[in-house]
């Protein structure tokens, strides 16, 4: 969840309670840690951001948490699962994609759709599902604030093309090194998702002020859990889920 001079933006959220088994088709997943979350989260939602459709980015568990005045922005493999849940998207975005919000109090937030290549390489990243990275900046008057939220990706050629020269304020950063379970299929695939040693390469791309890693510890299929020492080895900012961090 992003707050900005009141405007909130929540992206990806997995409300589903511990416990909880997601059905990958290929492979199961256990929810091995507790969603981090109050009633007061999910209200007054200016915008919702979906990066891709897999039930570990898109899971409302038993909540209706979308406000009809929330605007939607989605990539087409969310969209899907999105109007199951009887839930229409107000923008669906492409890779290179830009919307533009106003909102109520001077501030202009853009959201644009970086590619995200959710394997080791195109091929494989189509087979897993590829979706969005989202570029967000803030403006107003002569004040700018740039996020970075990549979605499951790795560094790949089109990734990083789409981010060489940039800077932004934050990064959020999704790590965990994931693969499709344990089986063959997992082996035979590989990694699904950056781990630490990704978002240092990253960054040798672009310049990024503050790093804030996220999805590592919520489910089976994530093996990279233990990262505070990488993290302080790599001056990354390490943030436990439910903490809130200001003034950034």
């Amino acid at each position: 969840m992003i707050t900005a001079d009141n405007f909130k933006i929540i992206c990806d959220p997995v409300l589903c309670p511990i416990g909880i088994v997601h059905d990958y088709r290929y492979f199961k997943s256990a929810r091995i840690s507790a969603p981090c979350f109050t009633e007061a989260d999910l209200k007054n939602v200016n915008a919702w951001l979906f990066t891709h459709g897999h039930k570990d980015h898109c899971d409302f568990g038993n909540l209706r948490p979308i406000e009809p005045h929330s605007t939607i922005i989605a990539d087409a493999s969310a969209t899907k699962i999105l109007k199951k849940s009887g839930y229409d998207t107000s923008e669906i975005l492409s890779w290179g994609d830009k919307t533009q919000i106003h909102s109520h109090n001077g501030l202009e937030i853009t959201i644009e759709a970086i590619p995200a290549i959710h394997g080791l390489n195109k091929v494989k990243g189509m087979l897993v599902g590829n979706g969005n990275g989202y570029w967000i900046e803030f403006v107003r008057a002569e004040k700018k604030f740039s996020i970075y939220a990549s979605g499951d990706t790795l560094p790949s050629s089109d990734t990083l093309r789409a981010l060489r020269n940039r800077s932004c304020d934050l990064f959020i950063a999704n790590i965990g090194s994931a693969t499709v379970g344990t089986g063959l299929l997992g082996k035979m695939i590989g990694r699904i998702t950056m781990n630490i040693s990704d978002v240092i390469a990253m960054r040798n791309c672009f310049a990024a002020k503050t790093i804030i890693p996220i999805h590592w510890d919520a489910f089976e299929h994530y093996q990279e859990r233990d990262i505070l020492k990488a993290c302080e080895r790599n001056n990354i900012r390490f943030v436990r889920p439910g903490d809130l961090v200001k003034g950034l």
